[in-house]
């Protein structure tokens, strides 16, 4: 299986979406920065796919995640054409990079969603923020943000009224390619 969460475009008209998958099999494509499902316990991993223009062709599809659950919350797209994927993490072993702001897992309490959306966040959550490049074989940029109570998600039952309420968050990008979040 696998869920659609979020969906952009970048300036040329390509098309982008990100989902959560439940295993192997996606269909990555060559050079694609993660060919496999990362996931050890069978829970879920993201999946990207840029699509051309008519969005009938597969430009890259790739995995990204670590041994934990993901879930995409938003993305968007600089002028350079790099997509930035914000979301949440279970992982300690998430994709970061060196230069990180962020480079370790802090965690929080045990949470599971009880909407069934098929996650389970048993070392609390952080959120990350990762840049692909335009070809998506390479992370040029990965962060956690978090402290060590949950980030990113939602936890307050009286906030959650519709499928997923759990998991609202957004990425945005002005003009001068700074990135903002709100969760």
């Amino acid at each position: 299986d696998n869920f659609g969460y979020t969906a952009t475009y970048d300036n040329l008209g390509f098309l982008y979406s990100g989902s959560t998958v439940f295993g192997i099999g996606y269909p990555t494509t060559l050079g694609a920065y993660q060919l496999n499902y990362a996931n050890s316990i069978g829970g879920t991993d993201i999946a990207i796919t840029k699509y051309d223009t008519s969005g009938t062709a597969r430009i890259y599809s790739t995995y990204l995640g670590g041994t934990k659950d993901e879930l995409p919350h938003s993305m968007i797209v600089n002028s350079a054409n790099e997509l930035f994927v914000f979301g949440t993490t279970a992982s300690t072993d998430f994709p970061v990079t060196n230069s990180a702001y962020q480079t370790t897992f802090n965690g929080g309490s045990s949470f599971s969603p009880p909407s069934g959306i098929g996650v389970n966040f048993p070392n609390g959550s952080d959120i990350f923020v990762s840049r692909l490049s335009a070809n998506g074989g390479s992370l040029l940029a990965s962060t956690f943000l978090g402290g060590t109570d949950n980030d990113g998600l939602n936890t307050a039952s009286q906030l959650n009224y519709n499928y997923a309420d759990e998991v609202r968050g957004e990425i945005d990008i002005d003009k001068q390619n700074n990135i903002y979040i709100a969760t």
